[in-house]
């Protein structure tokens, strides 16, 4: 019977069915999707094995924690894993109220949070720190709908203080994290509201803080494949509005010119353009 032992290791036949591809945080190790399973790529050692688990239906996205011991699937039907690869267990399953765009699921850098884009909703969940599945916890902080279409990507700023969206309504919208922990509401109805990026032609399927953690740049592309670098531009008055939840009656918004694109306040410029008139 021993000749019977065996392991399953490889998983022969399906190709690479859209997911999108992820390293380990070393570099050493590529994700990939195949079909329902998910294969590891050791580029050192030239090897590749399947992990013991299996979604229902072909993957759609997929996430690494920071450190590398959690990975986050979501297949077709919703369904989502968080598997973790340093015991090879499930922690835990559960199901997401709308399909997930390949690249809207991310890990915050400090390794305490993922968002995830479900149709036009923005939710934010807590990473159970047990990482046993009958005492791991799965956390939702919060859920903000604030697109007009699906978002196709989302990504964190490198200090985890703030989340950008891109959407097929052809904007970008900038979430402050701390504003949606803090779940300010106004007669239940949440009165956060993100910092929204008018100017892109076409939808918007990349989105990345650049800078470093203190002076944040954002950098978006669209379908069409043109590219924008916005800069921040913030007055103390605008710091102000951030620490309490921006509102959607504030006047921040971004404009684009041929030499730069800059998110401003609106009515600071008013007034200093009052008193250059003076």
């Amino acid at each position: 019977m021993g000749r019977f032992r065996y392991e399953f290791s490889n998983l022969c036949g399906s190709a690479h069915r859209g997911a999108n591809l992820i390293f380990s945080p070393d570099g050493k190790i590529l994700y990939s999707a195949v079909g329902g399973r998910i294969t590891t790529f050791d580029l050192v050692a030239a090897k590749s094995k399947t992990l013991p688990f299996e979604c229902r239906s072909d993957i759609s996205a997929l996430a690494l924690s920071p450190d590398g011991k959690f990975l986050l699937v979501v297949d077709l039907e919703r369904r989502t894993i968080l598997f973790n690869l340093l015991i090879g267990v499930t922690v835990q399953r559960f199901t997401v109220q709308n399909s997930v765009a390949t690249g809207a699921l991310a890990f915050s850098p400090c390794g305490r949070y993922f968002a995830i884009g479900t149709g036009r909703t923005l939710e934010l969940w807590k990473v159970p720190s047990s990482s046993l599945p009958e005492f791991a916890v799965f956390e939702r902080l919060c859920s903000m709908t604030h697109h007009r279409d699906s978002i196709l990507v989302i990504n964190w700023s490198p200090d985890s203080r703030y989340v950008v969206t891109g959407s097929r309504d052809l904007t970008s919208k900038v979430f402050y994290v701390r504003s949606l922990l803090a779940g300010s509401k106004v007669d239940g109805v949440s009165r956060i509201f993100p910092l929204t990026i008018f100017g892109h032609k076409d939808h918007v399927v990349f989105a990345k803080f650049i800078g470093n953690r203190t002076a944040h740049g954002l950098l978006t592309a669209t379908r069409d494949g043109t590219a924008y670098c916005w800069s921040f531009r913030e007055n103390e008055r605008l710091a102000q509005e951030r620490e309490k939840g921006w509102q959607e009656d504030k006047g921040n918004f971004a404009m684009q010119n041929t030499e730069d694109s800059v998110l401003f306040d609106d009515e600071e410029e008013e007034e200093e353009e009052e008193e250059e008139e003076e």
